[in-house]
């Protein structure tokens, strides 16, 4: 079932984004899709036998940012709580995301402008082949900590798909989330720049 998990996620990311008529075409493709994958696969084992799944609300400006706990590209267990005292920019991605590879520049600029004692630009990136990960890294020398959500659980457990950026100041709560692409460094600049000032208050 992790390919139809798979599809079923990357087709609520898309729709988040399109059109209803291109919705519906989705749709009816992900059925088609979904009945092929379920005819093709053995049965899936008892309830019983699976895993228990731990639920955690999805954090809201405001609230705070859930701990998680990932391996980077490089190989090195990160945790978000790590940064603590830090304002972190948390940004969800995926390399099947063209305008989410078209963003790493932007926080590539951020991370080069502020001290990492300061602020830390954390880009996680959602399932996907390591391989064309690091390309995308090489290709545009991104040099902050890149962690791997492989099965896509620390995505659903924040609740908002990608591209998304979260804004977290220094005691780790949410201050803002943005939902869209950005388009420059300049808008991402600008809020961290207001979670600074309000720090110094």
């Amino acid at each position: 079932m992790n390919e139809l998990t798979s599809i079923i996620r990357l087709f609520y990311y898309c729709c988040l984004h399109m059109k209803a008529r291109i919705r519906i075409i989705l749709a009816i493709i992900l059925l088609i899709t979904s009945t092929a994958i379920t005819c093709s696969k053995p049965p899936s084992p008892p309830t019983g036998t699976q895993p228990p799944v731990v639920w955690v609300e999805p954090p809201t400006e405001g609230k705070q940012a859930p701990d998680f706990t990932l391996m980077t590209l490089d190989g090195r267990s990160l945790s978000l709580s790590d940064f603590r005292g830090k304002i972190v920019v948390l940004s969800f991605w995926g390399v099947a995301c063209p305008a989410c590879v078209r963003e790493m520049p932007h926080f590539q600029a951020v991370s080069e402008k502020w001290s990492t004692e300061e602020v830390v630009v954390l880009a996680v990136h959602v399932e996907g082949s390591k391989e064309v990960i690091q390309k995308i890294v090489d290709k545009f020398g991104l040099t902050f900590p890149i962690p791997l959500d492989s099965d896509g659980a620390v995505c659903d457990m924040y609740g908002r798909g990608y591209p998304t950026t979260f804004f977290i100041n220094r005691s780790g709560i949410v201050r803002v989330i943005h939902d869209e692409v950005f388009y420059g460094s300049d808008d991402i600049n600008n809020i961290i720049t207001s979670l600074v000032s309000e720090s110094e208050t």
